[in-house]
């Protein structure tokens, strides 16, 4: 018989700090902000959170999470527009994409929309 606790079960949910945890579908992007990170969510609503970037950038790596810049981690379901070093949200803010991160973020972007 198996033990429930040893299987692995895909996470619906990712744990961004103190008792709080968000479903990842629901977060559109992720901003830097010194030791805190701003969470913009796809009801437009917005939360900070004392959890740094880099820190969250693990925890929401096995989902369609980029990070574009040193100060953002965006989620490929809601960029609608890239232009050489920038991409256009859904709510159409404007995240910048490092040029060291672009021939990457090709690759992953246009896998995911010819899929």
């Amino acid at each position: 018989m198996n033990n429930p606790e040893s299987i692995n079960l895909p996470v619906s949910h990712v744990h961004i700090g103190a008792w709080k945890e968000v479903k990842p579908q629901e977060v559109m992007l992720l901003e830097a902000d010194i030791n805190y990170t701003k969470i913009y969510f796809r009801n437009g609503k917005k939360m900070t959170v004392a959890t740094s970037l880099k820190e969250l950038e693990h925890r929401f790596n096995t989902f369609q999470f980029f990070r574009t810049h040193k100060s953002y981690l965006v989620n490929l379901d809601f960029v609608v527009e890239y232009k050489r070093d920038t991409l256009i949200m859904t709510n159409n803010v404007k995240v910048n994409l490092a040029r060291r991160r672009r021939t990457a973020f090709k690759q992953i972007w246009f896998n995911s929309i010819y899929q």
